[in-house]
């Protein structure tokens, strides 16, 4: 039985044996019945315990693709986070299997609006001081040419805008009451003061000395940017002023921006 289950495991893994194993095989199994038929336990021990050959390691395509089989099956099992970050020589991040998706949300409104994830690079932003992050997107196709919902898509249009798929990711509306830099300056003073109170007084002194240069850039490139809130209408006079790329000028594959405050989110694993 031993020795079926080792021709197995030499057949499934791709090991080959070293080239004298045969020859060295049939002499040890010779001298064990020798031994066996003198009743000898100390030299049955001494044979049995005796070097013998080799395995040679050759890894080959068909151990990869039974690693990559386990790491999958461990990880929907609930076991992989016992198992080393990466599988050495098979490319399965198992860390990365098991990681939920983390999503930032408006932590000032009541369902707290979900604004983007972390499938998008960001970084601080150098705009005002360590007050809000970049995150990165892009200009895509628009997947619905701008319709409203329930209506049906006969043609496509090739003449539609691009949109940002950061704003598509989570479903953010267009601001209606922020049209205007008026509104703008109108809507951030409300803000601000909710931004205050949610996050107490040690930030106090930090946001009111940076907020005004975030305000500022934003109404000297007041043209390049448009006003974006969570999902839903309650949330138009509570919710972050979110603040990207606009479209205009822009074609699909164009780099986007999107510009949020970082006290105000909220962090969700899904």
């Amino acid at each position: 039985m031993t020795c079926a289950f080792s021709a197995l495991v030499v057949s499934a893994f791709g090991l080959q044996p070293h080239p004298a194993m045969s020859q060295s095989r049939g002499d040890l199994d010779q001298l064990v019945q020798e031994r066996l038929a003198t009743n000898s336990d100390v030299e049955l021990a001494h044979a049995q315990s005796a070097p013998g050959p080799t395995l040679r390691w050759v890894p080959t395509l068909r151990w990869v693709k039974l690693a990559t089989l386990l790491a999958a099956v461990l990880a929907i099992c609930g076991v992989a986070s016992a198992l080393p970050p990466r599988l050495h020589g098979t490319g399965v991040d198992v860390a990365a299997t098991m990681q939920k998706m983390k999503v930032y949300t408006d932590a000032l409104t009541e369902e707290h609006g979900a604004i983007f994830n972390d499938k998008f690079r960001f970084a601080t932003s150098d705009i005002c001081d360590d007050l809000m992050w970049q995150v990165k997107g892009k200009f895509i196709k628009d997947p619905d040419d701008g319709l409203e919902p329930g209506m049906e898509k006969v043609v496509n249009n090739d003449d539609a805008p691009p949109v940002v798929d950061l704003v598509i990711e989570t479903s953010l509306e267009s601001s209606e009451s922020v049209a205007s830099e008026r509104d703008y300056k109108k809507r951030m003073q409300k803000y601000l003061g909710d931004l205050i109170e949610h996050t107490g007084p040690e930030r106090y002194g930090h946001i009111k000395r940076n907020i005004k240069k975030c305000v500022v850039y934003f109404l000297d490139h007041w043209e390049a940017y448009q006003v974006y809130v969570t999902k839903g209408k309650q949330f138009e006079d509570d919710g972050m002023p979110i603040m990207v790329t606009s479209s205009a000028g822009k074609q699909e594959g164009d780099s986007a921006y999107m510009y949020v405050f970082k006290d105000g989110l909220a962090v969700e694993k899904m």
